[in-house]
């Protein structure tokens, strides 16, 4: 009996630590521009004049590089998990209507605000080479 307990109890527990992954709807519209930045340029490079020189990389709309990310978006919109822990500096970053996007390494992040007013934050786990079309 006390082995049965302690099976449910952890359990239990890796649900409420790891919780069950949620569904968000995240559409990327193929014919808008996105200016994607990148960290390591925005930070390490001098200040420019124009934005393609100060770490934004442009896509373009219906680009190979706009489609590619749409994609991985409408691919991947299940599993994403609620986090509320912060983050260290993204390899790239971008706004998007409401939301904001930070791709780390192993992970990409997800920032908004719900319709009720609460701010959010859901994260996937990724292979960062599905991002190399930003390199």
């Amino acid at each position: 009996m006390k082995t049965r307990f302690s099976i449910i109890t952890i359990f239990l527990m890796g649900l409420l630590l790891f919780g069950c992954g949620e569904n968000l709807n995240l559409i990327i519209d193929e014919t808008r521009e996105i200016c994607i930045m990148d960290q390591k340029k925005y930070w390490t490079e001098p200040l420019k004049d124009s934005i393609q020189n100060s770490g934004c990389i442009m896509l373009k709309p219906n680009s190979a590089e706009i489609i590619a990310l749409s994609s991985w978006f409408k691919e991947n919109q299940s599993n994403w998990r609620s986090n509320i822990a912060s983050f260290a500096m993204p390899k790239y970053s971008f706004e998007y209507d409401h939301y904001k996007f930070r791709i780390l390494e192993k992970v990409i992040v997800v920032n908004f605000t719900d319709e009720k007013g609460e701010p959010k934050q859901y994260t996937q786990d990724i292979d960062i080479s599905n991002f190399n079309f930003l390199d």
